[in-house]
């Protein structure tokens, strides 16, 4: 990657507004000041909901309890303030009054500000009556850099009813309603900026959530406030794929087994291959050897696979499996399976590696045993097959019995850890709290059942360690679940599935959260034309170019993301000659990038600036 990658936002003008171009002064700090008020309920909100936001965007801040500490006098020093929930001030009209007067005064000094609490907008006469109840949300039909990305009068479906204050006027432009009441709106202040959000009850997952649609508006807001130039940590627009099932079925269509992998490679991408391995015959086994060794995709063995025997459908009408024939019953997979296999453990379905699915539970630590050596052995015979660091079973079910091996001998440091260790994949097992969004809130299901209260089509997004049998790895995982169900979902349908698979990849790169084309090569991509693959990853990946992505396999992207855990940003500092120092605290293990806005003549820009490899600090310098 280039040391420093250059893009432009998606709009770089904005419409309505004077141009906010005053740069800090030298030999100033970059500053924003958090507000929040402990003494006050709606807090748990700004720490559940925001905070968490917060660190996901990489924005260093100061915390500032006004239940316990005043307001300093003087806020010219910030470059951002935030208002980070409702009622800050308790119902004290004394105290929202001095609130507004000192936010009125930071704002006329260029300060910009972000609120979360509607009362304490200090030039407008508006008042807050009761609240009104949202499903849909519509954004505004004029052109603004915090919108940039949504479709002028474009619909955003809630899951859940979002109560917003009604309000009965508001001084500014509106960005985003209910009906008329708006969810934002923003204005210009003098110098400063003013971007009020009415609720943040959006931010939960019963009503939209992480990666729903609104988390672009969200840093959007904050750049688009904030005194230039500005810098935070995000996350580059990464962008990978994932295929798990992977059994190679591409000699259907009179092609290589796997020749839908050098598609892919044809458009940036490097899959990740969940592999059946067993059902790779050795055509399959040569080709998959030559992508890993020339570092076009990584490949991890995700299950023994699909075996030919008779079959006993657990999955109704949904398991249109390779070789069935509409009307007749599946006697076969028609699929290669390895003559010196492990001997069946189960009488139906598919065969498994790291807990025992058919029964719910995991193997014993023998039989786990057995089933690891089985792999081992299978890798003997077919080296050099490099494994991925990224470790995804199917059905995601994972036993600890497992982990000693996979982590000591395969050496995996990642994974796809959805659900804790030794259950089984069931409605009535929770999804696990981890960050950066799900630590607080009501679990839901770790499936993918909809039904109500259970969450299960949430959108999902971990990156987070954890500790299992002492073992600590890092749980890195995209699913935007809302647009077709668990995955991507391809068919012949070449417009729609191009369709989706911008959607799901767009709404993870406007969140600064890794896009993951996720699908199955055994459910989905065998029933593709080979001409219908090619274009629809053309247009796929034709549809997210103006996000500037990075293509990288897994392991590759899933380890940049942990350098935005391992490590943060201590502070900004502005020198002379438009010339800025960035330093950051922790370790990476590879370079990684930090996000500098600027802006010129009421354009935003950003850059993407490199930061080396680094243990305990490090200090970067770029111009601004």
């Amino acid at each position: 990657m280039k040391a420093r990658y250059i893009l432009t936002l998606l709009s770089a003008i904005f419409f309505g507004f004077v141009s906010c171009s005053d740069q800090n002064p030298e030999n100033a700090s970059q500053k924003v000041l958090y507000i929040l008020n402990s003494s006050q309920p709606e807090h748990r909100n700004s720490k559940m909901f925001l905070m968490p936001y917060m660190d996901h965007f990489g924005i260093p801040f100061d915390t500032l309890d006004i239940g316990k500490e005043p307001i300093p006098q003087d806020l010219s020093q910030f470059n951002l303030i935030i208002l980070s929930h409702k009622d800050l001030a308790n119902g004290d009209e004394n105290v929202n009054k001095a609130i507004r007067d000192k936010i009125s005064s930071a704002l006329k000094e260029g300060v910009g500000v972000v609120s979360f609490d509607p009362v304490l907008d200090p030039d407008s006469n508006h008042k807050v009556s009761d609240n009104v109840s949202a499903d849909t949300l519509q954004f505004s039909k004029k052109e603004h850099y915090i919108t940039s990305i949504h479709k002028a009068e474009e619909k955003l479906k809630l899951f859940g009813k979002l109560q917003m204050p009604a309000l009965n006027s508001y001084q500014g432009e509106g960005l985003i309603f209910s009906d008329k009441q708006p969810l934002l709106y923003v204005r210009q202040v003098s110098a400063g900026r003013l971007a009020q959000w009415t609720s943040d009850e959006w931010m939960q997952l019963k009503v939209l959530g992480p990666l729903g649609g609104l988390d672009d508006c969200l840093w959007r807001s904050i750049v688009w406030a904030a005194k230039k130039p500005f810098v935070m940590r995000g996350l580059p627009p990464i962008v990978t794929m994932r295929v798990d099932d992977v059994a190679g079925s591409g000699e259907r269509w009179n092609k290589s087994p796997l020749y839908w992998v050098n598609t892919a490679n044809k458009y940036g991408l490097k899959p990740w291959l969940g592999l059946f391995i067993y059902n790779l015959n050795p055509t399959a086994v040569k080709e998959l050897r030559g992508y890993l060794l020339d570092g076009k995709a990584v490949a991890f063995p995700h299950g023994f696979g699909r075996p030919m025997r008779a079959y006993n459908p657990p999955y109704g009408s949904k398991s249109q499996y390779i070789g069935q024939r509409p009307g007749q019953v599946q006697l076969s997979t028609g699929l290669y399976y390895y003559p010196k296999a492990l001997p069946l453990r189960a009488k139906e379905d598919d065969e498994y590696i790291y807990f025992d699915h058919h029964n719910a539970k995991p193997w014993s630590d023998a039989e786990a045993r057995r089933g690891l050596e089985a792999v081992d052995k299978w890798y003997e015979e077919n080296k050099p097959l490099p494994k991925s660091k990224y470790f995804l079973a199917h059905w995601g079910e994972l036993g600890s019995n497992t982990l000693d091996h996979i982590v000591n001998k395969w050496g995996i440091e990642f994974l796809s850890y959805k659900k804790p260790v030794d259950k089984p994949w069931a409605d009535t097992i929770l999804w696990v709290k981890q960050g950066p969004f799900r630590r607080y809130e009501k679990q839901g299901t770790s499936t993918n059942a909809t039904a109500p209260g259970l969450m299960g089509g949430r959108p999902t997004y971990y990156a987070d360690f954890f500790t299992v049998k002492g073992y600590t790895l890092f749980n890195c995982v995209t699913e935007i679940k809302d647009v077709a169900g668990y995955e991507w979902a391809p068919d012949n349908d070449v417009k729609a599935t191009a369709d989706r698979g911008i959607r799901m990849l767009s709404r993870a790169l406007s969140s600064m959260a890794p896009a993951f084309l996720f699908t199955h090569e055994t459910d989905f991509i065998y029933r593709i034309t080979p001409e219908n693959w090619d274009k629809e990853l053309q247009l796929v990946t034709e549809g997210i170019k103006s996000f500037k992505p990075i293509f990288l396999t897994i392991d590759d992207g899933v380890r940049l993301v942990r350098t935005t855990k391992t490590s943060k940003i201590k502070n900004v500092e502005y020198g002379s000659d438009s010339n800025l120092t960035v330093s950051l605290t922790g370790k990476t293990d590879i370079p990684s990038y930090f996000y500098l806005f600027t802006e010129d003549n009421g354009g935003i820009n950003h850059q993407l600036v490199e930061i080396p490899s680094f243990n305990d600090q490090t200090q970067v310098n770029a111009k601004f």
